[in-house]
């Protein structure tokens, strides 16, 4: 697709031009969430993932810790590694 033509539907707003649709196929209103209700619902979502992206990031930040500090605990598996 033509970056010009990808630029254009930043003037689109999905959740307008969906109900807009599901209005013009005569389809029930009644079914549709309210646009509160969806919005309150993608900001749980948004902090579900955050907190799933610090609950995945925190090893790495942990190693990166203990990488930087030099300090190895007697019962980890790198000082059982380093002890083979």
């Amino acid at each position: 697709m033509n970056p010009q033509m990808l630029e254009s539907l930043k003037n689109i707003d999905p959740d307008k031009l969906f109900r807009e649709i599901w209005y013009a196929n005569s389809s029930s209103m009644n079914a549709l969430k309210d646009p509160e209700t969806v919005a309150e619902e993608r900001e749980q979502e948004m902090m579900m993932m955050q907190q799933q992206m610090a609950i995945d990031a925190a090893p790495k930040l942990a190693d990166a810790a203990q990488k930087v500090s030099g300090d190895v605990a007697d019962n980890s598996i790198i000082n059982q590694l380093q002890g083979q």
